[in-house]
């Protein structure tokens, strides 16, 4: 009488013994045959693509002999992205270290593959971004320079730009159109009055330049004659633009809103303290964001200079906010760092910073980033606020750092998109999930069908040979992925200037301490744990 095995487990036991006890008895024919199934398995699918444009079942003119595809054959598609896009731009390695005297204050300035270095003791380098090489030095002895303004630019091919031009300006009025590739001078004038800022970039070739009076003036570049002079009564910090609004954030209270074409005053606003940051709008230059040097961050109607909403941050705010959509994100000397909802003023979250931002957020892919005075670089997410990576400097930094995101190409683009489709396909199933739900991996236990030869049949299994394969040749130095073209410029108290670029194969180390060992601060999410002020709307004016 035979006993029928109804346990599951009894039936695994009964499985695997009877694979094992049979396996000395395979014949040769059948591990050959096993093997050939195998080896079918492993094929690719053959293409049918030609079959479509033929007729169902029948083979195209070119598909009798199809050869898969390999690494080494062309394709008629983009080639497969190497390296998966990072979420943000950490972690970075450096590649130059550029020196100079802390009197000369450096500040920099990354576009496409270059880099320019201003010294406030009169002097422009010209350097290649990949590696720090100096290419030029243009001599301007006498006078601090402003921040250069790249001014027309040509096309980014690959991160490559074939020519730009830059602005260069001093406090007496001095300004001068300069090749940003050779540091020829192409252009230069005189004002006939001081600057207060450097220039800032506006529609066609009009700059916005400021007189530490407080004269905003639309200066044509291309035709050297000034299209407007507007006074607003006091010396300007920052000069924002969008659309036909000039926003002027005015050194004692005063955010000045001007009209363009004409440069007449919209309106005017009174703050509780000066303002220091440039005033940032969204996408249709229909509402003005900023704050002023008390913390207070207003929303601004764009038409006529009304508050939508006012929230207190507790200090002072320099740095523009970033608009996103719904989304508002703002740093402020509070070490914070805020999300409000950019319609009602709602606040979404708020994260500790590691210490007092040097920059505002910046979107890069799917993070936020910030730079802080310390010399360190920290990414958000901008969903909840978490902490992400970061990036300590050498030193502390002395102006904000310059970054050059890259951007894909649209071959690189299409690239990206197909090595994300093959990888949500090409995932393999789990043993677990087979439909039988037995969990016995195909690849441990055989095939479920064995040939078991008799015992006294010849089990001698002939072994075939593997051919040694050839050692491969030295292969050409791979290029960089689009996003490892993306550039920092970081200007260190110690007069370095530090060059960095991503780097997805660094490993990206804790960083959570200090340069003198101490902890920094976590970031937290105090908002998912229901603290921090009311919201926005309901704070009154």
């Amino acid at each position: 009488m035979v006993s029928r095995v109804t346990s599951p487990w009894a039936l695994r036991i009964a499985v695997i013994g009877l694979a094992l006890s049979a396996v000395p008895r395979v014949s040769a024919a059948a591990l050959a045959q096993q093997a050939q199934q195998a080896q079918q398995a492993q094929k690719p699918a053959r293409d049918t693509s030609a079959e479509s444009e033929t007729g169902e079942g029948e083979p195209g003119p070119e598909s009798a002999d199809i050869i898969p595809e390999t690494a080494g054959s062309p394709s008629d598609g983009p080639p497969p992205m190497k390296k998966k896009p990072p979420d943000g731009l950490l972690p970075v390695t450096e590649l130059s270290r550029l020196a100079y005297s802390p009197r000369d204050n450096p500040r920099a300035l990354l576009y496409g593959n270059h880099l320019l270095v201003v010294g406030q003791s009169g002097f422009v380098e010209g350097h290649d971004a990949a590696t720090g090489t100096f290419t030029w030095k243009l001599g301007l002895p006498g006078e601090k320079l402003f921040d250069p303004v790249v001014f027309e630019a040509g096309p980014l091919v690959s991160g490559v730009t074939g020519e730009f031009t830059v602005v260069l300006s001093e406090p007496s009025g001095h300004i001068l159109l300069v090749d940003g590739l050779t540091g020829e001078i192409v252009s230069e004038t005189r004002l006939a009055f001081e600057l207060a800022l450097p220039p800032i970039r506006g529609p066609e070739d009009i700059v916005f330049l400021a007189s530490p009076s407080g004269d905003i003036v639309a200066y044509d570049v291309g035709k050297g004659v000034v299209v407007f002079q507007t006074a607003t009564g006091e010396r300007p910090h920052a000069i924002a633009h969008a659309g036909s609004i000039v926003v002027v954030s005015g050194a004692s209270q005063t955010l000045t809103a001007l009209e363009l074409p004409q440069g007449r005053i919209r309106w005017t606003f009174r703050g509780r303290a000066g303002f220091y940051a440039a005033a940032a709008f969204d996408s249709l230059a229909a509402r003005v964001y900023i704050g002023d040097d008390t913390g207070e961050f207003y929303c601004l109607d764009a038409t006529e200079g009304s508050v939508k909403f006012r929230w207190s941050t507790g200090a002072a705010i320099r740095n523009a906010a970033l608009v996103e959509g719904e989304r508002i994100y703002l740093a402020s000397y509070a070490n914070t760092l805020f999300a409000f909802n950019a319609r009602s003023g709602d606040e979404h979250w708020r994260a500790n910073l590691p210490g007092r931002p040097a920059t505002g957020p910046m979107r890069v892919r799917e993070r936020l980033l910030v730079a802080t005075f310390d010399g360190i670089l920290i990414e958000i997410n901008p969903q909840r606020g978490q902490p992400g990576k970061r990036y300590t400097a050498p030193s502390e930094i002395v102006f904000a750092p310059s970054f050059f995101l890259a951007t894909p190409s649209p071959e690189e683009r299409a690239a990206e998109t197909q090595q994300e489709a093959s990888r949500d396909t090409d995932e393999p199933a789990s043993p677990v999930e087979a439909e039988d739900g037995d969990g016995l991996d195909p690849a441990i236990f055989g095939p479920a069908e064995l040939t078991v030869e008799p015992a006294d049949a010849d089990t001698s299994v002939e072994v075939s040979t593997v051919p040694e394969l050839e050692a491969p040749e030295d292969a050409a130095p791979e290029e960089p992925a689009w996003f490892e073209r993306s550039r920092i410029a970081m200007a260190l108290r110690s007069g370095e200037v530090l060059l960095l670029s991503h780097n997805a194969s660094q490993p990206t180390p804790a960083n959570d301490r200090s340069r003198d060992g101490e902890p920094l601060g976590d970031v937290e999410d105090p908002a998912s744990k229901g603290e921090g002020p009311p919201s926005g709307s309901d704070v009154p004016f």
